[in-house]
Formats: structure tokens, C-alpha cells, sequence
């Protein structure tokens, strides 16, 4: 491809690592600044959680939305590591395998977020959502997670072939459904199970529907209650 139809579009190569030749970038009200570039992967994690944390101690008793995209867990190219994971200093080789650590590096942060809502005193005004968009793919082993054990010759078709791909991609246990985990002291009942189907179109008109807030007029919103019903159900 070319750009400006004169010279071609430079392409990230292949085997990047942990540092992206990519920009990362911070912004405070209307004011944007390049905190680092390339981005350090393998610092990503503590710098979101820093700033999920200063924004949590900011509000006081004021209502906040805080939305936290984790880099991790998804594999990243091959460059990064023998299984195209990556976590921070304190966390790197500290379990049996790349992904391990990752997850280790993950749980840190959410139990940072939880302890920070509750030294705001919000823990019972404050519902905490914790989900995924979907399984690991297989085609990178130990490296992507666990599937399940709905995989190779358990997803048989009738002639004795067998479907290759029983996770992302798929809408198999690991593909599309996924777990989630919601906590809200004092409202949801701790340890409860809930097998209402929900999608993450969900989030948004049942955090409007908690909040007392109306959705907004003149346009589609994708999704329903369902997210709400299942946890007040509890």
C-alpha cells in the first residue's frame, strides 16, 4: 500500500518486543501528552493501575466511572517472550510459566482498585465488574490460557472429523462465554452464582438502570437489563 499514493506505509515488524514503537498517551481534560514512545510493555500495567488509583482518591465522595482495559492477559508477538507474554519487574518468573505471571501482575491490580474504593469509603456504593471479551486462542498453548475441556477430539462432527478450534472464535465453553465476577458489598451476596445469560452489551444500559439514569434518546443502545436483574436477583 502507499500513502499519499507516492511512498508505502511503513508496517510494524513482525517480532516485536516489549517495547512498541507506538505512543502512549495520557490525557487530563483537554490536555493530551505523550508519556512514553516507544511503550513499554512491561510498564503498562503499573502505569494504568497508578492512574486508576489517583482518579479513585480524586473523586472523594463524588459518583465515578472508572472502565480499566487491562493489556494483559492477551498474547503479544513472539518477540516479547517464548510464550508472547509479559508482566512488570515484580512480577516476571515469579510462577511456572509467562502467562502465569501475567495473571499474577492482573490480580495485583483489581485487588489495588478493590482496596482503594474501600479507603475512599464507596466499597458499599460501588459496584465492581470483572469480565473477559473472550477465550485464548489454541494455536498459542500455554501461552493464551485455558480453554477448557471442550477442545479437539471432544468437539467430534458426525463424520468423525473433528473441529480444530473449541476456544476464541468459537461458541464453545471458552469461545464466547465466559465468566464474570461482580462485587458490591452489602448488595450482591458473596459466593452467589448467577446462569443468567448476559453479553458485555449489557454493561452500559444496566449500570444506567442502577443509577437511576436515563439512556439517551434518538439512537440505539445495544443491549439490555439482563446484567442488572442477574445480580439484584442474588
Amino acid at each position: 500500500t502507499t500513502q499519499g499514493g507516492s511512498s508505502p506505509v511503513p508496517h510494524l515488524p513482525v517480532s516485536l518486543g516489549p517495547l512498541l514503537p507506538l505512543p502512549l498517551i495520557s490525557q487530563q481534560g483537554n490536555v493530551s501528552k505523550i508519556v512514553e514512545q516507544p511503550t513499554d510493555l512491561r510498564l503498562l500495567n503499573g502505569r494504568l493501575t497508578n492512574r486508576a488509583l489517583d482518579f479513585i482518591s480524586r473523586a472523594d465522595a463524588a459518583p465515578f466511572l472508572v472502565y480499566f482495559a487491562f493489556g494483559h492477559v492477551h498474547t503479544a508477538t513472539a518477540g516479547i517472550s517464548p510464550d508472547r507474554q509479559y508482566a512488570g519487574c515484580a512480577f516476571a518468573n515469579t510462577t511456572a510459566r509467562p502467562f502465569d505471571d501475567a495473571l499474577a501482575e492482573v490480580d495485583w491490580a483489581v485487588g489495588r482498585v478493590v482496596e482503594a474504593v474501600a479507603s475512599n469509603g464507596a466499597a458499599e456504593n460501588t459496584l465492581i465488574i470483572f469480565t473477559s471479551d473472550n477465550g485464548p486462542a489454541l494455536r498459542w498453548g500455554t501461552g493464551a490460557g485455558n480453554p477448557g475441556i471442550f477442545t479437539g477430539t471432544a468437539a467430534a462432527f458426525a463424520n468423525g472429523t473433528h473441529y480444530s478450534n473449541t476456544a476464541k472464535g468459537s461458541t464453545w465453553e471458552g469461545g464466547v462465554r465466559m465468566p464474570a465476577f461482580v462485587y458490591w458489598p452489602g448488595t450482591v451476596r458473596p459466593g452467589g452464582v448467577a446462569s443468567t445469560l448476559i453479553s458485555s452489551l449489557d454493561v452500559l444500559p444496566s449500570l444506567a438502570s442502577l443509577a437511576g439514569a436515563p439512556l439517551p434518546r434518538g439512537r440505539v443502545v445495544d443491549g439490555t437489563t439482563s446484567l442488572a436483574d442477574a445480580i439484584l436477583a442474588e
